[in-house]
């Protein structure tokens, strides 16, 4: 069967994901619901799931290297997800993830997480604030 038509026959316990191998449910569940971060960042003590993300955090981040454009305004980004994502939510307009307890919605989940806790669980703290928490954790943003 290929992997288009494998069926997603493994179901977290914690949210609605899905997934067509057991191994990529139990990486989820370690990394998702558990914060496993394997990989840190010798220079600034980030820590991230995978060694992937590590080297594009230290590529982008450290040395500086964002050389994707915005075909639309010429924003640079160090990946070509982070362009994707670019595209939708600031070109495209498209706000996905939807609060269930007001009608805000937002491009990324990361900005609806802070959201709730900041308007609706009145979380305040240094963690929740700090510009890093709602950066795309290797990608500091348009320049």
């Amino acid at each position: 069967m290929s992997a288009p038509q494998k069926r997603k026959g493994h179901k977290c316990d914690h949210c609605d994901s899905t997934f067509g191998e057991a191994g990529s449910m139990t990486f989820h569940m370690r990394t998702v619901h558990d914060g496993m971060r394997d990989h840190k960042c010798q220079v600034c003590d980030s820590e991230f799931t995978t060694m992937q993300h590590l080297k594009r955090h230290m590529r982008v981040v450290h040395q500086g290297l964002k050389d994707l454009k915005c075909p639309e305004c010429n924003a640079t980004f160090g990946s070509r997800q982070y362009v994707r994502i670019h595209m939708e939510t600031v070109h495209e307009g498209r706000r996905d993830h939807k609060c269930q307890q007001c009608d805000s919605a937002f491009g990324l989940k990361q900005y609806l997480r802070l959201h709730v806790k900041l308007v609706h669980d009145k979380v305040r703290d240094h963690k929740t604030t700090s510009v890093r928490s709602v950066s795309p954790p290797s990608e500091p943003g348009p320049t």
